[in-house]
C-alpha cells in the first residue's frame, strides 16, 4: 500500500495539470469564434457565433461519454469484486 501512495500523488499532479491545460485551451478557443471584422465599441456578441463551439462540444461529449461510463463501470466493478474477494477469502 505504501508503494501506491506516490503513484497516486503523481497521478493527482498530472490530472490537475491536464485539467488546467484543457481549461486554458477552451478559454482561448472561445474568443476565436467571437471575432468579427466589423465590430464597434458598443457591439454585443451574436449568439450564432457560438454555434460551432456548442456543436463541437456536444458532439464530443456524446461520442466520449458512453465510452467513459463503460470504463468507469468496469473499474468500479473490478474494485468491488476484488474487495469482496479479499474480504471473504479464507486464509489457506
Amino acid at each position: 500500500m505504501k508503494k501506491l501512495i506516490p503513484v497516486f500523488e503523481r497521478f493527482k499532479q498530472k490530472a490537475v495539470m491536464t485539467a488546467c491545460c484543457a481549461s486554458a485551451a477552451m478559454m482561448l478557443a472561445i474568443p476565436s469564434f467571437a471575432v468579427d471584422d466589423t465590430t464597434t465599441a458598443g457591439s454585443t456578441l451574436d449568439p450564432t457565433l457560438f454555434d460551432p463551439l456548442v456543436n463541437g462540444v456536444t458532439s464530443n461529449i456524446s461520442a466520449v461519454l458512453p465510452k467513459v461510463l463503460v470504463v468507469v463501470a468496469l473499474l468500479v466493478g473490478l474494485g468491488v469484486v476484488i474487495t469482496l474477494f479479499k474480504r471473504h477469502a479464507r486464509p489457506s
